[in-house]
Order: C-alpha cells, then structure tokens, then sequence
C-alpha cells in the first residue's frame, strides 16, 4: 500500500509540475504581451504628445492670426469667416484678385492713389475755372466801369445839351415873344 500511497503522491507531484510549467508557460507570455502593451503604450503616448504640441502650436497659431485680426481668442471661425465676407462686400468691389486681407489693403492703395489723381485733376480744372472766372470778373468790371463812366459821360453831356437847349429855347421863345409884341404894335 505504500506504493499506492507514492503514486498519488506522484500524480499530484506531476500535476503540480504541469501547472506550475503551465503557469510559468503563461505568465511569461502575459508578460511578454504586457511588455508590448507598455512598449505600445509608450510609443502610443509618445505619439499623441508630440500631437498635442503641434495641436496647441496651430491652437496658438489661430489666436494669434485672430487677435492680428482684432479678434478675441474665443471668436469663432464662422464669425471670423462671415466679418471677411462682409469686409470683402463692403471694401473689395471691383477686386477681382484672390480675395485676402494682404491683397486688398494693396488694391485699395491704388484705388486711393487713383481717386487722389481725380481729385486733384479736378483741383487743377477748378483752380482753372476760378482763374477764368476772375478774369471774366475782372474784365466784367471793367467793362461795367467803362459803360459806368460812358454812362456818366452820357448823362452828362445830356444834362449840359439839355440846359443848353432850354437856355435856346428860353431865348428863342423870349425872341418870338419880342416879335409878337412888336407885330401887334404895328
């Protein structure tokens, strides 16, 4: 019976080898695939840091190109978007180049410079006008003094011919009055 007694002994001894050669089989395997889960994690994180950065670096990018703007940071890109379209209604008429807050300020140089030549073009046949207009003036009174003066003149010479002619006419008349008298004496 002893020899019963060593076979369960033996059966155990090997059951217990098998799991334990089992147990090692698959702890060392778990720990194989943990160690490339961690590896991958590793990697993984490493990944999404460096993804991070370059999000939070285009993030501040954006506030940046906002606040050159004159946004707030927390303005959305659709108020941003909707402002540009307005900007480019409003200042861009006639702009038929790519529509961007670099080109128009150029585009709207030159509409200035532009419109400053018209401007003073403008001066320039105003100055001319106000010249020929000053001189048309100035020959107006000119003209209006010498009519004035012929006028004067005029009248004048009228007043003087006029007192003449009454004098001649008052003796004229004294003369026939003479004559009259002296017909009907006779």
């Amino acid at each position: 019976m002893a020899m019963r007694e060593n076979t369960g002994l033996q059966i155990a001894l090997i059951l217990f080898v098998m799991i334990t050669v089992v147990l090692a089989v698959t702890t060392y395997l778990y720990f194989r695939a943990s160690e490339e889960a961690i590896a991958k994690n590793d990697e993984t994180q490493d990944k999404l840091d460096v993804a991070n950065a370059g999000l939070a670096e285009k993030i501040e990018e954006i506030d940046k190109l906002r606040s050159t703007l004159g946004y707030e940071s927390s303005t959305p890109i659709s108020d941003v978007m909707t402002n540009f379209d307005a900007d480019m209604a409003k200042y861009g008429k006639g702009f038929n180049q790519k529509r961007d807050y670099r080109a128009l300020p150029g585009y709207l140089a030159l509409q200035l410079v532009d419109k400053n030549t018209v401007i003073e073009e403008k001066d320039r046949s105003i100055a001319q006008l106000q010249t020929e207009l000053n001189q048309a003036r100035a020959q107006e009174a000119k003209v209006t003094a010498e009519y004035l003066a012929s006028s004067k003149a005029a009248a004048d010479d009228l007043a003087s011919q006029r007192t003449q002619y009454t004098t001649t006419r008052q003796q004229t008349v004294a003369k026939m009055d003479g004559i009259q008298i002296h017909t009907n004496e006779a």
